[in-house]
């Protein structure tokens, strides 16, 4: 009978013993398992810098200053690379000068791609507040008189319809609003390079009239023209 509940006992300790291992394993390979590694913190990425807006100027002279006066100083009435603006707004047609600040034209760049349509507008206003004769003038190379000869037989067929006697008046009762200028000094005014490029590509109210011309007869032209300068200079 002792012997029985010793055996029962003795049972009873062994599951205890049992469990007691057990669990000893258990927290041992917990401790023994690697902590999971925490996951890598994703860096958040700094706003990107707003872009200050490049000012840019308004009014008409502070455009002329920005985009022109480098060719054109004091506003285009002092000598420079360019010819002197005052009264050019006098001498051709709005629609002219748009045409040659947005496309360029001889040794004139164009700035269709950096002004906008409006901006060109405030440089017209501007431009036509220049009034009066030229600033100043250039001297025009001396011509041969063969060329002269040669260029104004083609002054004739392909110029004086427009530009009278020679260009020393301004046609009148064409049409044209202002009317065609007089050339006696354009050659004092603009660069031959200039002159050159209206003949061949027109502009404004002025066809192509020379489009069909080599470049001698352009050159036999541009002789004549400085034949007129140097006649009305004084």
């Amino acid at each position: 009978m002792g012997r029985r509940r010793f055996r029962r006992g003795e049972g009873r300790w062994a599951r205890w013993a049992l469990l007691g291992i057990l669990g000893a394993l258990g927290c041992r390979g917990a401790s023994l398992s690697p902590a999971p590694s925490p996951s890598p913190s994703i860096p958040t990425p700094a706003p990107a810098p707003t872009p200050t807006a490049t000012s840019r100027p308004e009014t008409g002279p502070a455009l002329f200053a920005a985009f022109c006066e480098a060719c054109h100083p004091q506003g285009g009435t002092a000598p420079g690379v360019g010819p002197s603006l005052r009264g050019v707004a006098e001498r051709h047609s709005l629609d002219f000068l748009r045409r040659q600040i947005e496309e360029g034209r001889g040794d004139m760049p164009g700035f269709q791609d950096r002004l906008t349509g409006d901006e060109v507008a405030r440089l017209l206003d501007y431009l036509r507040t220049l009034k009066g004769p030229p600033a100043f003038q250039r001297t025009p190379a001396p011509p041969e008189p063969v060329a002269v000869a040669r260029g104004a037989a083609l002054f004739r067929e392909r110029c004086a319809s427009c530009h009278l006697e020679g260009g020393r008046q301004p046609g009148v009762g064409l049409g044209f609003d202002p009317p065609p200028p007089s050339l006696v000094d354009v050659l004092r005014r603009h660069t031959p390079a200039f002159i050159a490029r209206q003949i061949r590509e027109g502009g404004g109210q002025m066809p192509a009239v020379g489009a069909d011309l080599s470049e001698a007869q352009i050159a036999d032209l541009l002789a004549y023209l400085a034949a007129l300068a140097q006649e009305a200079a004084p």
